[in-house]
């Protein structure tokens, strides 16, 4: 990802890194950061919903309500009648 950024592959390699960060090594803050690099890459259209969704889902696992609130917003207006909408509200709504 970082190496050959403009590589084919790279966009889903980074998705699928911030997968194994966020469910398999517990690094949340890490994940969101290779989420987002994903979605700059220029992940593929059939994952950059999910793309969004996991930066919400791992900045507040982080504990970074902001970051989490910053992409929820961006989510909200790339997918206004987005599947994970309900989902991501309650990720980010006060306790």
């Amino acid at each position: 990802v970082e190496g050959h950024p403009t590589h084919p592959s790279a966009a889903t390699a980074a998705f699928t890194r911030g997968r194994l960060l966020r469910a398999s090594l517990g690094r949340p803050a890490e994940a969101a950061r290779s989420f987002a690099r994903a979605i700059d890459l220029g992940v593929p259209r059939s994952l950059e919903e999910d793309a969004w969704a996991r930066v919400v889902d791992a900045s507040v696992a982080a504990g970074d309500l902001p970051g989490a609130r910053e992409a929820a917003h961006r989510y909200d207006v790339r997918f206004p009648d987005g599947r994970r909408s309900d989902e991501i509200a309650r990720w980010i709504a006060p306790p």
